[in-house]
Parts: structure tokens; sequence; C-alpha cells
């Protein structure tokens, strides 16, 4: 929906989204590989908050596992 009386968005910051498209052959395959990414950008920015938002519960459960295999001190908060 378009309203043309309304003022433009404008972005906030100048910080470049860190985005990627992917497809995985499984949901599993999905959390290993998400937890992989999600692990690498934890660590790459340390002192930023990260943010990961996913479209099943099951799979967040299973990516939460997945990225404490990958790194046991990462906190993962589920609420």
């Amino acid at each position: 929906m378009i309203n043309n009386e309304d003022a433009q968005m404008v972005p906030i910051n100048t910080a470049e989204a860190n985005i990627h498209v992917v497809l995985w052959q499984t949901p599993h395959a999905e959390a290993k590989g998400m937890a992989a990414a999600v692990a690498a950008c934890v660590k790459e920015h340390p002192d930023d908050k990260h943010l990961v938002m996913v479209t099943r519960r099951k799979l967040g459960y299973w990516l939460r596992d997945e990225i404490q295999v990958l790194d046991p001190d990462l906190r993962v908060d589920l609420s």
C-alpha cells in the first residue's frame, strides 16, 4: 500500500545490512548451516547485539542446539 502524502522513510544509520540468500535441502541442514553463519557473525562482531528470527519454533530449538555444538560459550536466549 502506498500513501503519497506520508513522509518517505529514511535510514537512521549508514551501516550496511549483512544479508545472504541461501537454500537448504532440509530443516536440519538449515539449522546447521545457519548456526555456522550466526556463530561466525557473532565472533566477527562480538560487541554488537545480534537478533536471529526464525519462522518455526522447532527450527529455533535446532538452531540453538547447533550453535551450542559449535561454541558452548555462546549464549542463546530464546525469550
